[in-house]
């Protein structure tokens, strides 16, 4: 398959992963950037919300390297699905999750699902501070994924946030770094978006803060984006 088109949006973040990148992937983001500059451990914070949320009937948007799938423990009968913009990634998150069923996909995030499947869980971690801003045209992706979530499914993930949060020292240096190599797209992004555009979207929305790292998790899709929030907490 081709690397990822230079016109898609989303194509300045994802091909930054190339085979080399990914293999040290795992020790840079999950054991140093992510404790350390971004304030969120993945032992102690990520990993537990990506397996309390997960179903057996998965789809992974921004697989990475497929570190969360890997180590959480699958049923036999798991459907999985994967689904980015970078080949690489995907060969690899599938090589590594091995005789799981699973099936790949290599999609712009930011546009509509080439299919009508309907999942129990979606999520999406350390994705969404990776796609062009502004924050307002990242967070539709919501409005196209919540066709996609069952009645009783979640959407889920992690992404750090550029306001309304405090660096570390190790964090103020790393974070423009990651800016003006287009790593990171996320210095507009904040809470109160994330908060207005997943009410929009969902009956119920839980928010928390680590570090700079923002936790969602919504549920009970809308069948419009009209009317209020009913349940949105913020932790």
């Amino acid at each position: 398959m081709p690397e990822p088109n230079s016109k898609s949006a989303g194509a300045v973040g994802a091909a930054v992963y190339s085979r080399l990148m990914l293999a040290a992937y795992d020790l840079l983001v999950h054991r140093i950037t992510g404790p350390f500059a971004f304030g969120c451990s993945t032992k102690k914070v990520l990993f537990p919300f990506f397996s309390q949320h997960f179903s057996k009937n998965h789809l992974d948007i921004g697989v990475g390297t497929g570190y969360f799938l890997a180590n959480t423990q699958t049923p036999p009968d798991a459907k999985i699905t994967l689904m980015d913009l970078n080949q690489n990634c995907l060969d690899t998150t599938s090589r590594r999750l091995g005789g799981a069923a699973t099936r790949t996909v290599l999609h712009d995030a930011l546009l509509p699902l080439p299919f009508d499947d309907k999942f129990d869980s979606i999520s999406l971690f350390y994705l969404l501070h990776c796609l062009p801003s502004p924050v307002e045209r990242k967070l539709e992706l919501f409005t196209n994924l919540k066709r996609n979530i069952s009645p009783t499914g979640v959407i889920y993930g992690a992404s750090v946030l550029g306001q309304g949060v405090k660096w570390s020292w190790f964090g103020s240096w790393y974070w423009p770094i990651m800016l003006k190599n287009g790593v990171m797209d996320n210095k507009g992004d904040n809470e109160e978006a994330f908060a207005r555009v997943l009410g929009e979207n969902f009956e119920r929305v839980e928010l928390r803060v680590e570090g700079t790292v923002l936790l969602f998790v919504a549920s009970e899709p809308k069948k419009d984006s009209l009317g209020g929030r009913k349940s949105v907490d913020i932790v």
